[in-house]
């Protein structure tokens, strides 16, 4: 009977999942925007903005909000309560209740049930939240012994709802509505400077708007308004980066469809690229750990040699850096990762290139001898494919290692003096 409760509400959650992503605009509103984005007089700033927001921005939150409210905090709900104590605070039982309102009925008795009471009174806070009977819900609350500290802490990381914003009428109220109700979101620093400079800027731009509506002051708001929102969905995704394995691959998928969009896919890339490389090459302490490329991709790596694996990612880090200060490749994040992809198959960039290989005098050798110590098996064939540059030699590649220089070859040395027959 457990089992067949879990399918059913697995079955539920996929469902509003999937319908988070399409959001109930009032048809009025449709209709005029639609209308405006046909017009071929329609002013690109407010073209663009408008159509990412409707297309990329409100569906994104929107599906991360669902994913946070029904699942991710349902899931933290034992740390959350032995994270409780004394100095806990404990909000107002109508902001609690205002709160639950953007949960899925199927999610809320759970985190109704962290409120330490009688049975009997919890069996009726259920109920009259079910019966959207708010007075009842906050009397329950005040008149009995209730210790709100466990869900004000989950009322205080739920991500408010957007489909109230949808229902004003005017344009502009929309769009400062939304800056306000996205101030305090799951996950995020509530210092977050960028956040905060951004929806100040557009703040800003709103007043003067009001002040003096003109062509010029309306296009600034419009472009204020898109910078916001792209600083904070940047921010939604680092949240969703930096917990990239509690998603599940069906929202994985629905939310990086949406985040591909022709409006967004080339910053989604941009960004994502960014925070896997930064400014700085530096292999994370659980590298060698991550699991390999599979199946076709494994045409596009050599296997390390276990000794380079069981050394650790630290004096792999060493050996790039080392490569690329002696010009051996270009010194920049970017072509380390790929280095260290193509001899691990760890971490693969997002796009794969043939490598620019100088080496002394522009012959091989120090690469051949790389390939040698560096992989299970020296594959030759792999290497002409990796890298480009020096002058390949005609056949029987590792012969030629012994002509590596020496400097280099004292340096893997040092690096790796388990490794066989080097100097």
């Amino acid at each position: 009977m457990h089992y067949a409760t879990e399918i059913s509400r697995l079955k539920t959650y996929y469902a509003g999942l999937e319908a988070a992503q399409h959001l109930d605009v009032p048809q009025s509103l449709r209709d005029e925007m639609a209308e405006d984005l046909a017009d071929p007089k329609t002013e690109d700033y407010y073209r663009e903005s408008i159509t990412f927001a409707f297309s990329v921005y409100l569906p994104v939150c929107n599906v991360m909000r669902y994913i946070v409210n029904n699942r991710i905090l349902c899931e933290d709900i034992p740390d959350i309560v032995d994270s409780i104590d004394e100095c806990t605070p404990q909000l107002p039982p109508e902001e609690i209740y205002k709160a639950l309102q953007s949960v899925a009925p199927f999610a809320v008795p759970e985190y109704i049930r962290t409120i330490p009471c009688p049975s009997n009174v919890l069996e009726q806070l259920l109920q009259s939240f079910q019966d959207a009977d708010c007075d009842t819900f906050v009397s329950l609350i005040k008149d009995n012994p209730c210790d709100l500290r466990p869900i004000s802490v989950i009322c205080s990381q739920l991500w408010p709802d957007v489909q109230p914003l949808l229902g004003l009428d005017e344009d502009e109220q929309l769009l400062v509505a939304d800056t306000q109700t996205h101030r305090s979101r799951y996950g995020l620093e509530q210092d977050d400077v960028a956040i905060y400079d951004a929806g100040d800027r557009m703040y800003a731009s709103m007043l003067r708007t009001e002040e003096d509506l003109n062509d010029e002051t309306l296009e600034q708001y419009f472009e204020d308004y898109y910078r916001y929102l792209n600083v904070h969905l940047a921010a939604v995704l680092h949240l969703y980066w930096d917990d990239y394995d509690r998603f599940k691959q069906r929202e994985r998928a629905l939310l990086e469809r949406l985040l591909l969009r022709p409006e967004y896919a080339d910053t989604y890339k941009r960004l994502l690229h960014e925070y896997q490389y930064g400014d700085t090459f530096a292999l994370p302490n659980d590298y060698f750990s991550r699991l390999s490329a599979v199946g076709t991709q494994l045409t596009e790596f050599m296997n390390p040699n276990p000794i380079i694996v069981k050394a650790g990612p630290e004096k792999f880090t060493q050996l790039v850096e080392y490569l690329a200060q002696q010009g051996y490749i270009a010194d920049t994040p970017e072509e380390k990762y790929l280095f260290a992809y193509r001899f691990s198959g760890r971490m693969r960039p997002e796009t794969l290139h043939p490598i620019v290989w100088h080496g002394k005098n522009n012959k091989p050798y120090e690469l051949i001898y790389l390939v040698r110590n560096l992989t299970e098996r020296g594959n030759y064939k792999k290497m002409r494919a990796f890298f480009t540059g020096p002058q390949w030699v005609k056949n029987n590649d590792s012969s030629y290692a012994i002509g590596a220089s020496y400097q280099l070859k004292k340096f893997l040395y040092d690096l790796y003096p388990d490794l066989p027959n080097q100097l």
